[in-house]
């Protein structure tokens, strides 16, 4: 019965008093793909084995849109473990995004932008798999208020004030008695 023999600090190993023959051997650590060599061990000779272990891991992508379907550029995308950020990432122009190395997994993805309510969802990362996961991100809604007044400071009721983008009126509303007026108005239009 073999007992396991760990690597030092260096990653070096010595296993002592072996017979001569021929063997095969396993190299194992967390995060890693195994490696497996055959070996001939003869009597008084100091047989090397090398092994070069490659990292398990596994990427994520996908794209972020507005709920108008526009892609969204610049959009922070997070990859947590246990509330710890793992990596993050901006989208692209394309609202693209993807981010390699990432060890198998389950991880909660956050997708934040000011203008946008946050996208929260889970992934689950597999070796040697690429998982697409794509956001839909609603507009943060944010408030445009004001008063009117004339000339001498006095307040206007029934004014019409309105909100337009490349000459559309995207939002209008009338001030109170007071001359005040608020819109609600979603960040994405701003």
């Amino acid at each position: 019965c073999a007992l396991p023999i760990s690597t030092d600090s260096s990653g070096n190993y010595t296993i002592y008093f072996i017979d001569p023959g021929t063997y095969t051997v396993h190299a194992h650590a967390d995060g890693f793909h195994s490696g497996i060599q055959g070996a001939t061990i003869t009597s008084n000779i100091t047989t090397s084995i090398n092994f070069e272990l490659t990292s398990v891991q596994g990427s994520l992508q996908g794209n972020v849109q507005s709920s108008q379907g526009v892609n969204l550029a610049g959009v922070v995308v997070e990859v947590n473990l246990n509330n710890v950020i793992i990596t993050s990432q901006l989208t692209d122009y394309y609202g693209n995004y993807q981010i390699t190395g990432l060890t198998p997994n389950s991880y909660i993805i956050h997708a934040h932008d000011p203008a946008y309510q946050s996208g929260v969802q889970g992934a689950v990362i597999n070796d040697g798999q690429v998982t697409t996961l794509n956001f839909t991100l609603t507009p943060e809604p944010c408030n445009l208020s004001g008063t009117v007044t004339n000339e001498a400071s006095a307040t206007l009721a029934g004014v019409n004030v309105e909100v337009n983008l490349n000459n559309v009126v995207l939002f209008s509303t009338l001030t109170d008695n007071n001359g005040s007026y608020l819109i609600q108005i979603g960040r994405a239009h701003v």
